[in-house]
């Protein structure tokens, strides 16, 4: 059924659910002699609730939402922002200058080749390629709440307070966040291999160096600097390979790839621990950090590469004229105007805090409660495994309700189960619930941010922008997440029992704050999409009721029944469009997917 069909289908039955009595089509003739078309309304009372049609309308809405279920699924951004650097490349090429990248800007056409086909066996392979590189990152970073642990409960560097160790983690979160978009600039200009390498060696150099520190700001330096460094470095590289082999199963792969941060964490927080546990110091742990990365990630890097690959031209890449087209891609200013994106950015710098709390907390507050290190190291590893099945399904469930009703729903049940058990959980058995409950929404985040923006983006008119909403986002949470885990500290009241009181409040405020602001993002959501379908049904009514006056065009006739039921349609979007107090709050929780 096209689009029409289903339009005239949705309209006949409102019309039936609205009880309208069909018009009665007559001509008339106008003053100065020339035939007139008029169209004379008559309605029959209806005995029909208020309540029953507004119920009506809803459904309507719903049965819209279902006709475009494929089309709100939102590709990720390495994918646009491969085509954006690659017509960047290509305008350069033609010598004809920076031209403006339309919405449906895509990946240029693969020649024939004799590659490994798209979404084949190959192509997951790289999918899993891609999956090791995250959890030798993000992973590795998930499980820094046992360093953190070891560094706060024994004097091991007598010149650092804990502040300054929990901004050691928050560091590493905000460099590799910050650092992206450059890394993207880098691997267009000198390759994926390249800048794998790099960040390889900077993290392998980075964990063995911290081993042997003396000074606490050597540790800064070499496990906060340089592994937030190197984690930009490698991650990125291996995300920006997918969507060249992927096409029908791209979000697919992405989740693959995704789900080494949590799987990461789940193995690095048994191996730390135990190697912990084994010597009584963090040096064994993290040489074996360092080296466990440089095998894995070499593995990775021989095998890793994008399809259909050719030689770059460094003349082309290295000069000028790429590099500012390349960062103009990548950085626009402008795109923040609209409210509703600094409102997507603030929740995700927000939500990403609350969620670099619990990672780096729970760990240290089991601690706190009696358990053991071991104990601990098993929460954080509960925690971490959760995400594993939790960042993938909630990217389904976001396609499938809406990706801000999604991420709403989920702050306000991480907020409550912060609330409700964080703040009760005191023996093994509770806390180990706890993490397994929280473990996936945690990283909402994350997981919705991106998709998130780009949504609003596209109601902008510029949803080709999204590597520049990415990019600025990804530079606005880096402020949230660099003093997480020092404010959770600071708020902290002692070393015994119930001394993370106050910051497991914080937590749970944090994410009830970002349900908060999006509940103000929903209401600006719902009425660009009011707003976008009375525009649409305006036009057909339009072209209906020409169509339906001129005889001779019947493909496109409507009845008097389906103008009725148009009309009624347009009459109620009016109605919700309204900027009044009380109509805003019924935007901001009218049920439909956005």
């Amino acid at each position: 059924m096209n689009s029409k069909e289903s339009m005239l289908s949705q309209s006949s039955t409102f019309l039936e659910n609205s009880e309208v009595e069909p018009r009665d089509l007559r001509t008339a003739l106008s003053a100065d002699g020339h035939e007139e078309d008029k169209l004379i309304l008559r309605r029959k009372r209806s005995n029909v609730s208020e309540l029953s049609k507004i119920i009506s309308g809803i459904r309507d809405d719903h049965e819209i939402d279902n006709s475009e279920y494929e089309a709100y699924k939102c590709p990720v951004v390495e994918e646009t922002l491969l085509a954006q650097l690659d017509q960047v490349s290509k305008n350069i090429t033609q010598n004809s200058g920076p031209q403006s990248l339309q919405e449906e800007a895509s990946l240029p056409e693969d020649e024939p080749s004799s590659d490994h086909p798209i979404d084949g066996g190959f192509a997951f392979w790289q999918a899993f390629l891609a999956m090791l590189v995250v959890f030798l990152t993000w992973g590795a970073n998930a499980a820094f709440g046992v360093f953190l642990n070891l560094y706060l409960h024994n004097q091991l560097f007598k010149s650092a307070t804990m502040y300054d160790f929990a901004l050691m983690g928050g560091l590493v979160v905000a460099l590799a966040n910050i650092l992206c978009p450059f890394t993207v600039i880098m691997v267009k200009i000198f390759g994926q291999t390249w800048v794998l390498i790099a960040g390889i060696v900077i993290q392998t150099v980075g964990y063995l160096l911290a081993a042997e520190c003396k000074q606490f700001w050597q540790l800064f330096l070499c496990q906060g600097v340089m592994v937030g460094l190197s984690f930009a470095l490698i991650f990125i590289p291996g995300t920006l390979v997918i969507p060249t082999w992927f096409d029908k199963h791209l979000a697919t792969a992405m989740g693959i790839a995704v789900s080494g941060a949590g799987l990461g964490g789940l193995v690095f927080s048994f191996i730390l621990n135990k190697i912990i546990s084994i010597t009584g110091d963090q040096k064994w742990a993290l040489r074996a950090a360092g080296l466990i990365n440089l095998v894995i990630s070499v593995f990775a890097t021989i095998f890793m590469r994008v399809r259909n690959k050719k030689k770059l031209d460094y003349k082309e890449t290295l000069s000028f004229e790429f590099l500012i087209n390349a960062l103009r891609v990548v950085f626009d200013v402008k795109i923040f105007k609209s409210y509703a994106l600094v409102l997507t950015a603030l929740w995700f710098g927000i939500v990403l805090m609350g969620y670099v709390i619990i990672l780096y907390s729970m760990a240290p507050y089991a601690t706190s409660e009696g358990l053991t290190a071991k104990q601990s190291a098993n929460v954080l590893a509960v925690l971490n495994a959760l995400q594993v099945v939790g960042r993938p399904a909630i990217g389904r469930l976001g396609d499938f309700l809406g990706r801000n009703n999604t991420s709403l729903l989920i702050c306000c049940y991480a907020g409550i189960l912060l609330l409700a058990f964080w703040l009760n959980a005191k023996d093994y058995v509770s806390i180990m619930v706890l993490a397994a409950l929280v473990g996936a929404p945690a990283g909402v985040g994350s997981t919705m941010a991106q998709s998130m923006g780009r949504d609003v983006l596209k109601f902008d008119g510029v949803p080709y922008k999204l590597p520049a909403a990415w990019s600025g986002m990804n530079i606005v949470v880096a402020f949230f997440a660099l003093p997480a885990e020092v404010i959770a500290l600071k708020l902290k009241k002692g070393t015994t029992a119930g001394s993370y009181r106050n910051a497991q409040i914080f937590t749970a405020c944090a994410f009830f704050f970002g349900a908060i602001i999006l509940v103000v993002n929903r209401e600006w959501l719902v009425r660009q999409t009011l707003k976008n379908r009375r525009q649409m049904f305006a036009a057909n009514l339009y072209a209906g009721r020409t169509s339906y006056l001129k005889s001779e065009d019947a493909e496109h006739k409507l009845t008097a029944e389906e103008v009725e039921a148009l009309e009624l349609r347009i009459k109620r979007y009016d109605r919700l469009l309204s900027m009044t107090p009380i109509y805003f709050i019924v935007r901001a929780f009218y049920p439909i997917r956005v």
